[in-house]
């Protein structure tokens, strides 16, 4: 085979997009108006326009009330407090999907696991307070393995974001259970319960995944 028929390895090593659905509380002082105003929206359509002098957030807002559905429009200006500026920021492709009790319903893509976790620690630093519900890896044909984050309680969700901030699952561990342990002020016991139980959680979900696709 020549070298310029050989296939490349390069895209052995690229790493793999991550689809996320994030529920973002947004703090008493952000008066959005989506989330105020249409606090249980089924879906929205926004629009950000303006330049660097001053944007505006345009939204077209899908309410039901029973078997009744009705279209609002809210707007806003967009400041350093608005969520949706907070993730535009970063090279990303996210869509506001909908308000659930007054939270808002992200989804986005990015390119890898870190960038993620920027995007949250971002929204955090507005006062926000941000849930991952979902997380996929889309697959090289399209496709995606969806992760039900759901079940994943508040000690078991700070447990496993501090172990990847740490390192714990990288190879080799940039941390290990004692100091989790001491950082999270639990023993070291209790950390890997909660450890394990969100692996039991997302290996649960992603078997029930594929059996709903084949």
């Amino acid at each position: 085979m020549s070298a310029e028929s050989r296939p490349s390895t390069d895209s052995r090593h690229e790493p793999t997009p991550l689809r996320a659905i994030l529920e973002v509380e947004l703090p008493e002082s952000v008066q959005c108006p989506v989330a105020r105003e249409t606090p249980n929206a089924s879906a929205v359509t926004q629009t950000i326009t303006g330049d660097g002098g001053g944007q505006t957030c345009q939204n077209e807002v899908t309410v039901a009330d029973g078997t009744t559905t009705q279209t609002e429009y809210v707007s806003t200006s967009v400041d350093e407090s608005c969520a949706c500026a907070a993730i535009r920021q970063f090279e990303c492709v996210f869509d506001l999907e909908g308000v659930r009790d007054g939270a808002l319903r992200v989804s986005l893509v990015v390119p890898e696991r870190s960038l993620l976790g920027d995007v949250v620690s971002a929204l955090r630093e507005t006062g926000a307070s941000v849930d991952l519900r979902r997380i996929s890896r889309l697959g090289d044909d399209g496709g995606s393995v969806e992760l039900d984050a759901t079940a994943i309680t508040e000690k078991q969700r700070e447990a496993v974001e501090l172990a990847v901030e740490l390192g714990y699952y990288d190879r080799p561990r940039g941390t290990d259970l004692a100091e989790l342990a001491d950082r999270l002020d639990v023993s070291r016991s209790a950390v890997s319960q909660r450890l394990n139980a969100v692996e039991s959680t997302l290996v649960q979900s992603l078997v029930a995944d594929r059996d709903v696709q084949t």
